[in-house]
């Protein structure tokens, strides 16, 4: 759906129209799709491509991506897609270094995650969803009322934002992101280019909720959900947010917000091509939280 937070390269100049392509045993007719000559930064990964669910704008080629085709191949009831993904991610360490604190990461696709094609699955979240309407058909854009760090706001009259499977953490524009995490705490590390945050001098409690507001609804991040917790040594751990800055725009040239899987894991997520809007609701394990090793955090 957008770039994805690993480092791939891919060299593509060939566009196939195929036939035939079974997807969850369902036959899609007449689909383009684009070969790739060259591929580097895929080979720890376990999937062999990427699967765009934009809109059409967006493709290269002007070709309805495979959804659209689905539906309109009457393949599924529903112009609605959904996904489910389980917070407790394996996260594994490729190399650190304590000193400089310089790391990479390497994030791997839980088993138990779930795209649902012209459905949604109710066993996988719970309360009500929340609508939101698409603001332009490129990404999934859509408007969000605010983002608050407790009881401060980032973007009290407004911001932009898309829902992006594609990507791992959650980013938003530099200004933005800078002032969320002095409140927060957190140190920009370049050499990492994430936030890092001691924990070893700070109470858990001292961290604030971080509170996006959608359709007037608080979808709400707490500490153990912001917070990634790295093991470095013999009971030594590194902390840092899963928010990061960058400054993209839109069609219209607006800054937004990419909501990435540090927060769909904790919300089930609905995308409507019929009605061209969101839906968001708590997922069923929203409440899975890490579990804190023995002195990352200040007693008391």
């Amino acid at each position: 759906m957008h770039s994805k937070a690993l480092l791939l390269s891919l060299t593509c100049n060939i566009f196939v129209l195929v036939p035939l392509i079974k997807v969850a045993g369902l036959s899609v007719k007449g689909q383009i799709f684009a070969g790739i000559n060259e591929a580097s930064g895929m080979k720890e990964n376990l999937y062999d491509g990427i699967l765009g669910l934009a809109y059409q704008s967006l493709a290269q080629t002007g070709s309805a991506p495979l959804f659209f085709n689905m539906y309109k191949q009457k393949l599924i009831k529903q112009p609605i897609f959904s996904f489910y993904f389980n917070p407790n991610t394996p996260t594994h360490l490729v190399s650190v270094s304590v000193g400089e604190r310089s790391l990479s990461i390497l994030l791997r696709a839980s088993q138990s995650g779930e795209l649902i094609l012209g459905g949604t699955d109710i066993s996988k979240y719970q309360g009500s969803i929340t609508y939101t309407p698409v603001n332009i058909k490129g990404y999934w854009e859509f408007s969000m009322n605010s983002v608050s760090v407790g009881s401060k706001k980032i973007c009290s009259s407004g911001c932009y934002a898309i829902s992006d499977t594609g990507t791992t953490l959650i980013q938003g524009p530099a200004a933005q992101v800078k002032q969320l995490q002095q409140l927060l705490g957190a140190v920009y590390e370049s050499h990492t280019r994430l936030y890092f945050v001691d924990c070893e001098s700070r109470l858990l409690s001292s961290f604030p909720n971080v509170i996006f507001t959608i359709g007037n609804k608080a979808f709400i991040l707490t500490p153990l959900q912001y917070l990634i917790i790295l093991p470095v040594g013999n009971k030594q751990y590194l902390c840092y947010t899963v928010f990061t800055a960058g400054d993209n725009r839109d069609a219209s040239k607006k800054l937004f917000w990419i909501l990435g899987d540090a927060f769909l894991t904790r919300f089930y997520s609905i995308y409507d091509i019929g009605k061209n809007r969101l839906g968001f609701a708590k997922s069923t394990l929203y409440n899975s939280l890490q579990t804190v090793p023995a002195g990352v955090f200040k007693s008391g």
